[in-house]
């Protein structure tokens, strides 16, 4: 029937003005055309999203234990990155053969009976795309890697209280105003960051947790220019 979900959920996040910063979809990354042969990755990007692709194929190289990758432009669609392209996001694709020779393709012999012998490329794949995220949020930074996005973000976003006490904002502007609001637009918390990086313990500046919810961040820079972002709390 076509990309009936991708295109709802895609169309409902932009007329939402949801903040989406990358897509990486990945379309079918389990199948080897014979057990243990090794099988490139096919990466699809367009023209605006190729950066995204770049910190995945270097990732994959990096950590993906002799996974290779095939970095294709294409502006068609095909799978679900592409509804995304259409709302204005940028995003990614991952196959694992260009043009398809996955014999049960949408069939319902597409199941683990017939993959049970193929999952080390599935292991490849997650190695890859956990480190691309990693990079994505700041975890990591290869050193003289240029292709991810510049401005104020932050991490672990969601953040979950059993993984961490702290929010980090980075790269900042010395000396820039960080402000937390809720969805109702009320000022939750508010500091002036000296560094490029600032650690906020998700309270408010009462010193009280905040609760599970999405909320919103606003970075002012010293002259006056802001970025903004949501992040999800999850307790």
């Amino acid at each position: 029937l076509g990309l009936v979900g991708s295109a709802y959920h895609a169309a409902r996040m932009a007329r939402s003005g949801v903040s989406i910063e990358g897509v990486i979809n990945l379309d079918m990354v389990v199948w080897s055309d014979e057990p243990g042969v090794q099988e490139d990755l096919e990466v699809f990007v367009n023209e605006d999203s190729e950066w995204l692709g770049d910190v995945w194929v270097q990732a994959c190289a990096d950590y993906g234990a002799g996974l290779t990758t095939n970095k294709r432009f294409s502006t068609g669609g095909g799978s679900d990155h592409y509804s995304f392209w259409q709302n204005g996001y940028q995003a990614t694709m991952g196959i694992e053969d260009a043009p398809i020779t996955y014999p049960y393709y949408h069939s319902k012999q597409d199941d683990y009976i017939n993959l049970i012998d193929h999952f080390p490329l599935t292991w490849q794949v997650t190695r890859g795309t956990v480190a691309a995220l990693g990079r994505l949020v700041g975890l990591v930074e290869p050193e003289g890697f240029e292709g991810l996005p510049e401005g104020p973000y932050a991490y672990p976003n969601p953040y979950r209280e059993s993984q961490g006490s702290r929010v980090t904002f980075t790269q900042l502007e010395p000396l820039s105003e960080l402000s937390i609001y809720d969805t109702t637009g009320d000022l939750l918390f508010q500091a002036v960051v000296p560094t490029g990086e600032y650690a906020w313990p998700v309270m408010n500046s009462s010193g009280y947790k905040l609760a599970a919810g999405v909320y919103l961040w606003v970075i002012e820079a010293p002259d006056g220019s802001m970025t903004t972002g949501r992040i999800a709390v999850i307790r």
